[in-house]
């Protein structure tokens, strides 16, 4: 009788389910962008009766779970299986898990997934055996089946893995309030401490716009911050992290982004006059301070300094920080271009538009340590704040700064901290490809990142020295040139640091290999990295290694598509 009134409350809350489905859809759009409506009434359907099945067997169970349903891409650790053919693959947990963790469902080969979060309320029932814990079993038994139904009933198609596009980085935001959220950069750190298990992502400016991703938005200008699971070989879901100063909790909510660093002010367009931020009767401009690599700090107390502050900072764990390289930038665009665009001129994907940035002026270089979890400083707790934002160099009047002092890619190693520094020398006609130019590589010791007199340029292996004759820490290819560049520690994969230089807009890299960032760096591959189109009004940049979620098998990169505005996820496979 309990199992026959199970039946007939899953299948009510199916046809509800699927009912409001409908509507929504004819109401909003899509819940994402690339969903049919046989994925749609999936994942409605899907949604209603796992919830459902789930608080019956938490009825049944001395010890409950309770189940919460989420859309989006990635799976963990070891769950229970059940599988029908070939395209389903449907995963429920039945084992002892921490609050929300998370397992999935599979539609089709590719990587289309639905996300089931479990949080715990109380231990677990014992598996397996008589009494009440083999009934949560068998009924577990039946939720497969249930769930394997309400698909064979949805009409889920089978996607070819080679057809699928490359999963983007969504937020839980954009699943709960129907809005798509459009980034930039897309770095990532993993964390420790109470966050364990997740990384900090930081996005530089982007919008938001309502489902289904057409029309104007609202502008994000600036960093911007985001938590998600870490688990290789899985696509995270992410959270927004909440405003500076609350604490960052990891678990799964619908917040709204919040920034992570201010907006710069004392900025000046290049004429040296006018304010950044001000306008003309043929330009707008506005300040932003972008993300352009992060790590986390180095093992043991730490002695920081801050901007406007002679009291120095002391910190007792520096691996509870994140050092970010921020560049301080006025960006001046013509009123017929949005904000997010290069100026006109770019759809015909010339070399002179993609050559020297054109309307982003980097006017000064800082370095910041920040605190995603909570850290004492100077007798008070920090919780998601910056603890020390280090200047360390700058323009006064709207000019931008020497390609030597504009530094990305933060890495610690050996008792220093090594940034790297590009310049494009020759570029050729098509979609800016860059043939030649240098990478240098410049380093600073641990206890005086604020100063910038302590800093040194690679000069040859084993010397640094001055600016002025700063070397390429790259030997000369055919393809030699850098547009953007991206320094990871991949030893926990067993590949040692790579440097992933990208030299043309069409998704074309070159990725170097070095036992640490000092190098000498070795050639390993050369290609275009999946999921990149090129053509007018495409193409892609920001090309970001994350060690965390690669495996040997697959070492992921992210890259932002021009095309769409999103952060996509990739793989340049295995490191020959």
């Amino acid at each position: 009788m309990r199992r026959m009134t199970l039946w007939v409350r899953v299948a009510a809350v199916a046809a509800v389910g699927l009912t409001r489905a409908v509507v929504r859809r004819l109401r909003t759009g899509p819940t994402l962008p690339s969903w049919t409506w046989a994925e749609e009434l999936f994942v409605a359907v899907y949604r209603s009766v796992l919830t459902t099945a789930s608080r019956d067997v938490e009825r049944r169970a001395t010890r409950p779970w309770v189940t919460h349903i989420r859309e989006g891409e990635g799976c963990s650790d070891r769950p229970e299986s059940g599988r029908l053919g070939d395209n389903l693959v449907i995963e429920v947990w039945f084992q002892p898990l921490p609050p929300w963790r998370s397992c999935a469902a599979q539609v089709g080969p590719g990587r289309r997934f639905m996300r089931t979060y479990t949080r715990r309320i109380r231990p677990p029932a014992r598996i397996g055996g008589s009494g009440r814990g083999g009934d949560v079993r068998r009924e577990g038994r039946l939720l497969i089946a249930v769930v394997a139904v309400t698909a064979w009933l949805g009409g889920v198609p089978a996607m070819p893995a080679a057809a699928d596009p490359p999963p983007r980085i969504v937020s839980h935001h954009e699943i709960e309030s129907s809005v798509c959220l459009r980034r930039d950069g897309g770095y990532s750190v993993p964390l420790s401490g109470t966050l364990a298990g997740n990384s900090l992502w930081l996005f530089g400016d982007g919008s938001t716009t309502p489902t289904p991703c057409s029309g104007p938005g609202f502008f994000l200008p600036g960093t911007w911050g985001a938590v998600g699971p870490s688990a290789p070989g899985t696509v995270p879901i992410v959270s927004e992290i909440p405003p500076p100063g609350t604490p960052i909790d990891p678990s799964p909510n619908g917040r709204g982004p919040s920034s992570v660093l201010p907006v710069p002010t004392g900025l000046r367009w290049p004429d040296g006059r006018t304010a950044c931020g001000g306008q003309d009767a043929s330009y707008h401009s506005y300040a932003a301070s972008w993300p352009m690599g992060a790590t986390v700090g180095p093992a043991g107390r730490m002695t920081l300094h801050t901007d406007g502050s002679s009291t120095p900072i002391t910190v007792d764990e520096g691996s509870q920080l994140v050092f970010i390289a921020v560049p301080e930038v006025c960006v001046v665009a013509s009123k017929d271009d949005v904000p997010l665009t290069p100026p006109r001129g770019f759809e015909a994907l010339d070399d002179r538009v993609w050559s020297e940035w054109p309307d982003m002026v980097i006017q000064r270089q800082k370095l910041v340590a920040y605190s995603p979890g909570c850290v004492q400083v100077a007798g008070r707790q920090v919780c998601n704040e910056v603890v020390a934002s280090m200047t360390l160099f700058r323009t006064t009047n709207g000019t931008a700064l020497p390609w030597t002092r504009f530094l990305l890619n933060p890495v610690f190693a050996n008792g220093h901290l090594y940034l790297n520094a590009h310049k494009c020398d020759d570029w050729a006609a098509g979609l800016g490809a860059c043939v030649q130019g240098r990478v240098t590589t410049v380093r600073a010791p641990v206890e005086s990142l604020h100063d910038p007199a302590t800093y040194r340029w690679y000069q040859s292996p084993g010397t640094w020295g001055a600016e002025a004759t700063a070397a390429s820490v790259l030997p000369a290819t055919a393809n030699g040139g850098a547009i953007l560049t991206d320094t990871h520690d991949f030893r926990s994969v067993d590949e040692g640091f790579l440097l992933m230089q990208q030299w043309h807009f069409g998704g074309g890299y070159q990725l170097w290999q070095a036992p640490s960032p000092a190098g000498p760096w070795t050639l390993k591959r050369e290609g275009v990295i999946p999921g990149c189109q090129s053509g007018t009004a495409s193409g892609c940049y920001a090309l970001v290694g994350h060690p965390e979620l690669s495996t040997r098998d697959n070492i992921v990169y992210t890259f932002h598509d021009r095309s769409d505005g999103f952060v996509k996820i990739s793989s340049v496979g295995t490191i020959p």
